[in-house]
Formats: structure tokens, C-alpha cells, sequence
């Protein structure tokens, strides 16, 4: 039996192994922790106020694929008010249909009460289907109205 013999058996390793992580698909695991082409989830840039100021509809656009469950949309947002700021969140599930798809989430006030200005709000939407399971998300400054 013949030995193959180095000087540098750690080279050796590394080369071995080097070549064996080439053969091994990673396109996969790439595929499930991305979104799928045209998944995604997008702010309006106006919001409505509601009830004097007690909450504030938000529109969202959104899209994920036919076959996925019904996705769950949540939207935070903050604007200042006097020396502080108002804050809340609101939450929403809607179905997928596989084309782009319009909603509103209410987000009900806590402490203070929105007004007439801007604002920053936060989207999130959490969807899983047959290729992925994730949160996509967007943010942006809104302009509540009445």
C-alpha cells in the first residue's frame, strides 16, 4: 500500500476541503432566506386621521404569491407631539393573491392623540409559503390629513 506523504499536512486539509465545499449546493439555502420575486410591502405616503385624532388609517400595498397562507401586515407610527411623541401599532392579516393587493391597517392611538402632520411609519409583513417564511418590511415619512 502506498502513503502519500507532505511536508505540509494542513495545506493538504485545506485543499481537500476546499474542494469538497465547491461541490455543495448553497443556491438553496439562499432561495428560502430571500423573498420571492414580487413579494414585497409598500407605505402609502398620506395617512387618514380617524376620530379626532384617536387613530390614523394607514394604506399599504402589497404582494405575495397565490399559493401562500394570508399574510400578516403590522404598521407602527410615530409623530411628535408637543415635547413627546405619539406612538402606536396596528396589525392586519389579508390574503395572498399572487398580484399586488391594497389594504389599510388602523393603528389605534395610546397615550397622546395624533394630529394633522407628518409622521414616521414602519410596515412589516410576515408570509410563509411553499419557498419562503420571513418578515419584509418598509418605512417612510407619512402625511396624515383629516
Amino acid at each position: 500500500m502506498n502513503r502519500i506523504r507532505t511536508r505540509h499536512p494542513a495545506a493538504l486539509a485545506l485543499l481537500v476541503g476546499g474542494a469538497m465545499a465547491a461541490l455543495v449546493p448553497v443556491g438553496a439555502a439562499v432561495a428560502e432566506d430571500s423573498p420571492p420575486q414580487g413579494a414585497g410591502i409598500q407605505l402609502q405616503s398620506s395617512a387618514d386621521l380617524l376620530a379626532r385624532g384617536a387613530g390614523v388609517s394607514v394604506p399599504v400595498t402589497y404582494q405575495c404569491a397565490a399559493g401562500d397562507q394570508e399574510i400578516e401586515i403590522s404598521v407602527e407610527v410615530v409623530q411628535r407631539s408637543g415635547s413627546g411623541t405619539t406612538y402606536a401599532y396596528g396589525s392586519r392579516t389579508a390574503p395572498c393573491t399572487g398580484g399586488p393587493q391594497s389594504t389599510t391597517v388602523t393603528v389605534t392611538a395610546g397615550d397622546r392623540v395624533f394630529k394633522k402632520g407628518t409622521a414616521v411609519a414602519t410596515a412589516e409583513a410576515f408570509t410563509c409559503g411553499f419557498s419562503f417564511c420571513g418578515t419584509i418590511s418598509d418605512s417612510r415619512e407619512i402625511t396624515i390629513s383629516r
